[in-house]
């Protein structure tokens, strides 16, 4: 398991770099299948001081993404709340791909906040598309808590997208050129 760790806005001291090596090997004794860790720490300059540092981590297993973010006011307890975060996401892992009972999904459903219309594009993100299954996409959507994974049908070669629906169920979008 190679491990790669980057700061954004802070230096990443050996101590504090070989205290994340630490934390982030014993994943590997949950999962052995784990190609790569990246974890990614960001030190924001935000009025809210018990969210200042940022650590996020994504893992690679085999065709999955694997992802936990947590902020806080001192950087070890960011580092330590994303390791115990992303021991869920790997626990939830093993269950979805080992068990044959599904369970439901530990996700949240946050509430939108009535009249907040983002009103420009803040961000723009790359990241590599993957040719899957529907059912596999839907368990890689679930897997990463987003509303929506966007993917290449194996079936159909072209770009679709599935997106959890308010009812609970997921939809897929499939796009159509006139």
């Amino acid at each position: 398991m190679e491990v790669f760790v980057e700061g954004r806005n802070c230096e990443i001291s050996d101590a504090t770099s070989s205290y994340i090596q630490k934390k982030v090997g014993k994943l590997s004794r949950r999962l052995r299948n784990i190609d790569t860790v990246k974890v990614e720490i960001t030190s924001e300059p935000t009025k809210e001081a018990d969210k200042r540092f940022v650590a996020q981590i994504t893992a690679s297993v085999r065709d999955t993404l694997l992802r936990a973010e947590h902020r806080a006011a001192e950087l070890y307890a960011a580092i330590n709340s994303t390791v115990d975060a992303m021991e869920d996401q790997v626990e939830r892992y093993k269950g979805r791909r080992y068990k044959t009972k599904r369970r439901e999904s530990r996700f949240k459903k946050e509430a939108l906040v009535s009249g907040e219309v983002p009103t420009r594009l803040v961000r723009t993100k790359r990241f590599p598309v993957q040719s899957m299954s529907p059912e596999e996409a839907a368990n890689q959507m679930e897997l990463l808590g987003h509303q929506f994974f966007l993917f290449i049908n194996a079936d159909s070669g072209e770009l679709n997208v599935v997106y959890l629906r308010k009812d609970g169920n997921y939809g897929l979008l499939q796009p159509v050129l006139d």
